[in-house]
């Protein structure tokens, strides 16, 4: 049936199952009708982009240490390394202390002695200088007996001699050997103007021998 109406229809969207209004061709408007029941849900539209990432939140704060851990088993020791470079040197130290004399290959004795006192000679207190020598004796004036503290092992020595203290250009001193043994030999001081025996005040010789 068909039939002109002046005022809005109200019929059923079939899509959304709401009531739509179709404006008449004139006349006064009605008051709308009741809105109809909420129609089922549709079904759900695909999933949309994901959108841009977020700006990076602060930094929090730092937590507290933890425990110290176990200490690990020892490793294998390493290769050596390189020698360094060389240090500075040091300070000289200190001497040393002198070492021991070397054998010589031949003996050596020496002695000097002041015989101005003449019979009153005494080898301990007029003694100027000893090596190797144990004792020396006046015999007379003159003539002096020097032992040695170590017997040469024969008397086949060299024995030199000097006699004289001070200025004797007049007459000079000569000393000649009277006795050689391998113990200890004798010498003999003499002027040379007059050939008398003197106790001059510094007599001296000196034995190398083997």
């Amino acid at each position: 049936m068909s039939k002109l109406y002046s005022a809005w229809a109200h019929l059923v969207d079939p899509d959304t199952g709401k009531l739509k209004e179709i404006g008449g061709s004139g006349g006064g408007s009605s008051a709308p009708g009741a809105k109809g029941e909420t129609g089922p849900a549709g079904a759900v539209g695909p999933k949309g982009d994901t959108g841009a990432d977020g700006a990076v939140g602060p930094k929090g704060d730092t937590g507290a240490a933890g425990a110290d851990g176990a200490v690990g088993p020892k490793g294998d020791t390493g290769a050596a390394g390189a020698d360094g470079a060389a240090g500075a040197q040091g300070e000289v130290g200190p001497k040393g202390d002198a070492g021991a004399n070397g054998v010589l290959g031949f003996s050596i004795v020496s002695a000097s002695f002041d015989a101005s006192a003449g019979d009153r000679f005494d080898w301990s207190t007029d003694m100027v200088s000893s090596y190797g020598i144990s004792n020396v004796t006046r015999i007379e004036t003159g003539l002096f007996k020097i032992d040695f503290e170590t017997a040469l092992s024969s008397n086949n020595y060299t024995a030199v001699a000097s006699a004289g203290a001070g200025n004797h250009s007049s007459s000079s001193r000569a000393v000649s050997i009277d006795e050689r043994t391998a113990e200890s030999c004798t010498i003999r001081v003499e002027r040379t103007d007059t050939g008398s025996q003197q106790d001059e005040a510094y007599i001296a010789v000196i034995i190398l021998g083997l």
